[in-house]
């Protein structure tokens, strides 16, 4: 993935111009940064995992906890960060002609505005259960 080394050495720069420590991180792990919410922030890795960091209990605790993500969450992930970084929606995929717009999200992807759907993961479409 050309684009992966592309984005990393931006992500990379910038954070390090920022004096930001997610920079070491990044490199440390050999990820890219997909998105940060409050308590909430993932990144991808050059083999196309998404690690997954929260803070379930906050605010009662600050503490995080790091999953890999499931299928679903790895899509919302990826449609977040494509916001931000467009080629990281080369990822996705691609809308098949048996999907169905998503009854919940009723096919916008969002919930609300900043949160993605947890049925399609932020695609606003889903494929018929198998």
């Amino acid at each position: 993935m050309e684009w992966f080394d592309e984005l990393q050495r931006f992500q990379l720069n910038k954070f390090a111009a920022q004096g930001d420590a997610r920079a070491n991180w990044l490199r440390e792990i050999d990820a890219v940064y997909l998105y940060a919410t409050i308590g909430h922030e993932a990144v991808l890795a050059r083999d196309g995992s998404v690690r997954i960091w929260s803070a379930d209990r906050w605010p009662d605790s600050e503490d995080v906890t790091e999953h890999l993500a499931s299928s679903t969450e790895r899509i919302g992930a990826l449609v977040l960060g494509a916001k931000h970084y467009p080629v990281v929606a080369q990822l996705l995929p691609a809308k098949p002609a048996t999907a169905a717009a998503c009854e919940r999200c009723r096919g916008s992807g969002r919930i609300v505005d900043s949160i993605v759907c947890p049925d399609c993961g932020g695609l606003g479409w889903v494929t018929p259960a198998t």
